[in-house]
């Protein structure tokens, strides 16, 4: 037995939002020994898409309201998988994924957080003003033709600190609820 503490579940998030990303040599065993060796682009798209997968594992973990948890927990664990942009590239046999075809996706991806994210928080936080005030100063991007790369691209990484800062606070919610339930005052 340990003296340490349990985690918190804010803990939890933060460690979960702060994992390290994976090695080219990582990501090339788990897709297996036939893929051509992966460029210094496609690692950063692979820890990409993987830190946006575990903020939408996140969100459905942190669901109390049983009807959203359920819904959640089954929607997210594939939400990568039905990204409309990138499943359109596969049927069209897109060779390779573009700047603007992975900006695209991920705006997709993280327009499905983003809606997970706002129930959530409508439904269970107490104080949900900051979320709110985070998402929305970090508008998604449109993906479209009107934005540069470099706008999508800063527009992306805006969107994903604003999830990430939002997943913190309705897990500190998450605590202080578990705390209220818990004091025997």
């Amino acid at each position: 037995m340990t003296d340490e503490p349990p985690l918190s579940m804010e803990m939890v998030v933060a460690n979960a939002i702060c994992v390290a990303p994976k090695s080219r040599e990582v990501l090339e065993a788990e897709l297996g020994g036939d893929v051509a060796p992966l460029s210094d682009e496609a690692v950063m798209l692979e820890n990409m898409i993987a830190m946006v997968n575990r903020h939408g594992l996140l969100v459905a973990q942190l669901a109390i309201v049983p009807d959203t948890r359920a819904e959640l927990l089954a929607s997210m664990p594939d939400a990568v998988k039905r990204v409309p942009a990138w499943m359109e590239a596969r049927v069209n046999g897109a060779a390779t994924m573009t700047a603007r075809l992975f900006v695209r996706g991920l705006a997709q991806l993280l327009g499905e957080h983003r809606r997970a994210i706002e129930r959530v928080t409508a439904e269970q936080v107490d104080k949900p003003e900051p979320i709110e005030e985070w998402l929305a100063a970090a508008p998604l991007p449109g993906g479209g033709e009107e934005e540069s790369n470099s706008e999508a691209i800063a527009a992306v990484g805006q969107a994903i600190a604003a999830h990430a800062e939002a997943l913190v606070e309705i897990a500190r919610d998450f605590d202080q609820l578990r705390g209220e339930l818990r004091d025997p005052r």
